[in-house]
Parts: C-alpha cells; sequence; structure tokens
C-alpha cells in the first residue's frame, strides 16, 4: 500500500476520531456519494452495530439488490471512510421513519383559516 492511500485510509479517523456517533454521521454524510442519489432516496442509514452498517430498504426486492451490490458498496465506503467503514452491512425492510431525513420531508400545507364568525 502506498503511503499516499495509507495517509488517506486514516484521514477520516483523524478527522472525525472514533465516537461512534461520529462515525455514523460521517458515513450518513458518504451514503448519497457512495450509492448514488437516487438509491440514496431510497434508503436510509440507520445506525453503526459494531462493525455493521444497518441500512433501512423499503422491501424485499430493494435488500436483494443491495445485497448483490454490498461488495462495491462496502469498497467505496472504505475508500471514502477509510478505517472508520463498516465491514458488513445489514438491511431492514420498512418505510422511513416519520419525519424521515430532510431531504424526504414534504412541505405540509397550512390550514386555510376559517372566516371569522359575525358577532351576534
Amino acid at each position: 500500500m502506498g503511503l499516499e492511500r495509507a495517509v488517506g485510509m486514516n484521514l477520516a479517523a483523524q478527522l472525525f476520531g472514533s465516537a461512534p456517533e461520529r462515525t455514523l454521521a460521517l458515513l450518513r454524510a458518504a451514503w448519497p456519494q457512495v450509492v448514488g442519489a437516487e438509491l440514496a432516496r431510497r434508503t436510509e442509514v440507520l445506525a453503526l452495530e459494531g462493525d455493521s452498517l444497518r441500512i433501512r430498504v423499503p422491501d424485499a426486492g430493494w435488500r436483494k439488490g443491495l445485497l448483490r451490490m454490498r461488495r462495491e458498496i462496502l469498497q467505496r465506503l472504505r475508500a471514502l471512510a477509510g478505517d472508520l467503514a463498516p465491514r458488513r452491512l445489514g438491511f431492514t425492510e420498512g418505510l422511513p421513519r416519520a419525519g424521515g431525513p430532510p431531504s424526504r420531508l414534504r412541505r405540509r400545507r397550512r390550514p386555510t383559516p376559517s372566516p371569522p364568525h359575525p358577532a351576534s
């Protein structure tokens, strides 16, 4: 391994430290870059469980597709996050949690105010 690669592999750890919540923040930020915008919109990084990154997927079809892509995804995560990258991916099927990430939020329509009641 060349010196540049060795420095790059440890840079994320130097910048983010090894605190699990910081590592998770880094992996959430890296996810769209790793899998692409379209796939990132349909998935959600949930948690870091030991050396596994837990991802929510819409259904079994998406889970199967991501299982086929996991080696490439893990390699890309390793390239971006270095030593902080997970060694495994785990998948949970289901809809994103209520409120979801900001990119999934929908604007709520404000209720139309009722006209004032005439005084009796």
